[in-house]
C-alpha cells in the first residue's frame, strides 16, 4: 500500500525498495519454548512507507 492508500502489485515494486510490515499482536505464534523461544509474526499488511510515523 502506498501513502495515498492505493494497492500496489508486488510485481510493480523494485527489488531494492524498502517495505514495512505490520502484524496483529494476537496472531503471534510461539513455536518453541525457553531458552529458544521462536515467534512467528504473520504479516498483516505491507507498506511502501513507515506507517508508524
Amino acid at each position: 500500500m502506498d501513502k495515498s492508500g492505493s494497492w500496489v502489485p508486488l510485481d510493480d515494486i523494485d527489488d531494492n525498495t524498502t517495505l514495512y510490515g505490520t502484524y496483529i499482536k494476537e496472531e503471534i505464534e510461539i513455536t518453541s519454548e525457553t531458552p529458544y523461544i521462536t515467534k512467528l509474526h504473520y504479516i498483516h499488511a505491507l507498506y511502501l512507507y513507515n506507517p508508524n510515523k
